[in-house]
């Protein structure tokens, strides 16, 4: 049985207009050094990516809780924090994640452009709000969190996508490639 966003997936992967993209992102990969990273999946026996984004997912996730609770006056210091910290854990989240997407041909290299972008938006989302609160947490401030955990989310959707293909896809026959 095909999970529900199967047919967003597929139309993602299946969009032409993400060449560019997905060209631009595995060539900013190739031009990484990889050879340390590529040490770290040996050691670990799997792609680096997927364990450095529960960094910034658990820094955000946290923040944009602490903005759900009353009393967020408390909160608030913490909140920034998070973002702060949830922002500067993207270093090693994108540095890994660009090695991973490196290797990726289509369909999945036009993900990987979409998961990329997704990122990079939540991660402004997420850079603007901390900057707002600088002084006091506002509701704009918060509205922006908001929004950052909304992007956040479609990205990892796609992200899962990437690290989780279905079954008949790994069998070197892409879903996609039926649309």
């Amino acid at each position: 049985m095909p999970a529900k966003l199967d047919p967003i997936m597929d139309a993602i992967a299946g969009n032409d207009a993400l060449d560019q993209p997905a060209e631009l992102v595995s060539s900013i990969g190739r031009g990484l050094p990889r050879d340390l990273a590529r040490r770290a999946q040996e050691l670990v026996g799997h792609p680096i990516h997927p364990m450095f984004t529960d960094l910034p997912i658990g820094f955000w996730t946290s923040a944009w809780c602490l903005d759900l609770l009353p009393g967020r006056k408390a909160t608030a210091p913490a909140a920034r924090r998070l973002l702060g910290l949830g922002v500067l854990s993207t270093v090693p989240t994108v540095v890994s994640g660009l090695g991973d997407a490196a290797d990726l041909k289509r369909p999945e290299s036009r993900l990987a452009a979409a998961h990329a972008g997704l990122n990079v938006a939540a991660t402004a989302a997420f850079a603007m709000s901390w900057w707002m609160r600088r002084k006091e947490t506002t509701g704009s401030a918060r509205m922006m969190g908001h929004v950052g955990a909304a992007l956040a989310t479609a990205a990892a959707a796609i992200g899962a996508r990437l690290a989780f293909p279905p079954a008949d896809s790994q069998s070197g026959e892409s879903d996609t490639a039926k649309v």
